[in-house]
């Protein structure tokens, strides 16, 4: 499961913009983001 939690991390860390509905690379859950 280490894979998945690697892929999901990177998931998170990069997220195109228009999903977040923002142009910056942060995404809505920055919150938790390091």
């Amino acid at each position: 499961m280490e894979e998945f939690g690697d892929y999901f991390y990177i998931a998170l860390s990069y997220v195109p913009p228009g999903r977040s509905g923002s142009s910056s690379p942060v995404p809505a859950y920055s919150g938790s983001s390091p």
